[in-house]
């Protein structure tokens, strides 16, 4: 993430949760800057994001998977700016 946004650049969320993650290492990032904001119109949204997953269209970028008890090495894995995609943290139900 950090090497895609271009310096004094922004990063836009949509959704309906804060990531705190992002919020505590936006001032690591330099001149860029994070922001969150909540999706008006979230129906269609989903609706359009379904439709991608039933298609097959809809491909998420996952790098790595974590289980809950190695959670320190993934922080430090993507704050060491290697990951190319989303890094899961796995919990057991």
């Amino acid at each position: 993430m950090q090497k895609a946004i271009k310096e004094k650049g922004r990063l836009y969320f949509i959704g309906r949760g804060i990531n705190i993650f992002l919020l505590m290492i936006t001032p690591l990032l330099g001149g860029k800057r994070v922001f969150f904001s909540f999706p008006k119109g979230i129906a269609a949204q989903l609706k359009f994001i379904k439709e991608m997953v039933e298609e097959g269209s809809f491909r998420p970028v996952i790098d790595r998977m974590y289980p809950l008890d190695q959670i320190a090495e993934a922080y430090r894995y993507v704050a060491s700016g290697q990951n190319i995609g989303n890094v899961i943290i796995k919990m057991d139900t």
